[in-house]
């Protein structure tokens, strides 16, 4: 019977998916399995809980941020009511809410209220935002800062710019936003900055994590070529 060398045999086991190494064994083969998949896994799970704790970390080194609402109805000058009326009602409070945080309307009001914000459309919009009622023509604007006061102040001033603003061009819409209640400031801070640090941080660890075990993975048969490489070469140069 003809006896295949080593090279041969090698080449052969080079081609199963199951060889580790010539001198590896079963057990460490096995274990080194269960480690590699362990880390492919557990490495995404690590990621969003790092994540996590690295956005909370951040979170605590931010201000936290005051929130304080005004709220305008939309009503036709006239003050009569129809059921047409109030469809345009509502069509004019989202025109309305466009111009809450343009700098054309309310540019001049914040800049004259002290609030320390940019008077410009960034300036404002980071700091304020406007949303309208699905069931009636109400806007609320609600102001963001990190002063309570300032926040309070600045819902105040957009409010009163729109609806003064509204009130002169109602004599070509026909309709104006009248404030219906003027803001105080807040006592307790919203957790948005908390919220929005922490969520950022778990995906970003969790994506960070899946890259790794998804190169890991992609990685495994070479490394295994690799293995299989230098034991062939160790193996000959044992022979000679």
């Amino acid at each position: 019977m003809r006896q295949q060398s080593p090279s041969q045999t090698y080449s052969k086991n080079e081609r199963d998916p199951n060889y580790d190494a010539p001198n590896g064994g079963s057990n460490s083969s096995s274990s080194g399995f269960v480690i590699f998949w362990i880390a492919i896994l557990g490495l995404p799970i690590l990621g969003l809980i790092l994540g996590g704790v690295i956005g909370t970390l951040m979170n605590r080194q931010t201000a936290p941020l005051y929130e304080s609402s005004v709220y305008l109805v939309v009503t036709p000058k006239s003050g009569a009511a129809s059921p047409d009326l109030n469809a345009l009602a509502s069509d004019y409070a989202q025109a309305f809410s466009k111009l809450a945080t343009e700098p054309a309307v309310v540019g001049t009001a914040v800049s004259e209220s002290g609030v320390g914000i940019s008077p410009d459309a960034n300036g404002i919009k980071s700091a304020a935002n406007v949303e309208v009622s699905p069931n009636a023509p109400i806007l609320q604007i609600t102001a963001r800062l990190e002063d309570p006061s300032a926040a309070s102040t600045l819902a105040n001033v957009l409010g009163s710019a729109l609806s003064s603003y509204t009130q002169k061009a109602s004599e070509e819409t026909g309709f104006n936003a009248v404030l219906l209640t003027k803001s105080t400031p807040s006592v307790n801070p919203v957790v948005l900055n908390g919220q929005r640090y922490m969520v950022v941080g778990a995906a970003a660890g969790l994506l960070a994590g899946g890259m790794i075990a998804f190169l890991l993975y992609k990685m495994r048969e070479p490394w295994r070529a690799w293995k299989v490489r230098a034991a062939q070469k160790g193996e000959k140069n044992r022979e000679e």
